[in-house]
């Protein structure tokens, strides 16, 4: 089964102010008080970070230990679309995708270790099969407009190093690596690498992709009671 469950309850609320790039303030309409929520994503949310927006969060109302009140889960957009705010659940889809053999390009490999280290980063995952290793490591997107989806959505240092990372490992162990952008929303056709905001990253992706690194691309069907991976995004880059 490659659905992630979201958890339950959600409370529904409406976006007030993002203070800092982990917490927001919302109104929340199941309590009718004004909430500080965490966000698990760090990026910059252009399109989805607007006043009025449609939030859906875990609730943490006792906990002590916490200076925020829940965690968001989910935005919804103008039209319906929902969007995940939690950067970490990509990585849950990307597994439970891995195991179903849902990504053709890697169907044929396992998972061998989670959160791999070499040189100064962490991998998300280390997979292989009889013939090698296969480095990978999963990019969050949730920066669509009109339908075209886009990486990062601020400036990534942390990003560029992955990447130049899998390089060296493909050029110094002769095995293979790839990038998997798994876009976290149903409404993407296509995606390209965002050269106006991160030219730095969208250059060293390029090089990578040349050199060959693979770069997988696919969608999520995102509901209010799940998340899974959905289908293959067309590249335009």
């Amino acid at each position: 089964m490659t659905e992630i469950k979201l958890p339950k309850p959600l409370y529904q609320a409406e976006l007030l102010e993002r203070p800092n790039r982990f917490v927001i303030k919302c109104y929340c309409q199941e309590t009718e008080t004004v909430r500080k929520i965490y966000l698990a994503d760090p990026g910059r949310l252009p399109l989805i970070m607007q006043r009025g927006r449609e939030i859906y969060y875990q609730p943490d109302f006792d906990n002590k230990s916490r200076s925020t009140e829940g965690s968001a889960v989910l935005a919804r957009m103008d039209d319906g679309t929902y969007v995940s705010l939690n950067s970490h659940l990509a990585n849950e889809v990307a597994e439970a995708g891995i195991n179903a053999g849902h990504f053709k390009e890697i169907s044929n490999r396992e998972i061998h270790k989670r959160e791999y280290t070499r040189g100064n980063s962490r991998f998300d995952f280390l997979l292989e099969n009889r013939q090698d290793r296969y480095l990978l490591e999963v990019k969050s997107v949730t920066l669509v407009d009109e339908g075209k989806a886009c990486f990062p959505d601020s400036v990534t240092a942390r990003g560029r190093r992955h990447v130049e990372e899998l390089t060296a490992w493909q050029r110094e162990t002769g095995n293979p690596a790839g990038v998997l952008f798994l876009i976290t929303r149903n409404d993407a056709i296509s995606f390209r690498p965002c050269q106006e905001i991160d030219p730095e990253f969208a250059d060293v992706l390029k090089e990578a992709r040349n050199s060959g690194i693979e770069v997988l691309v696919y969608g999520c069907e995102v509901e209010r009671k799940f998340i899974r991976p959905a289908g293959r995004i067309e590249q335009v880059w």
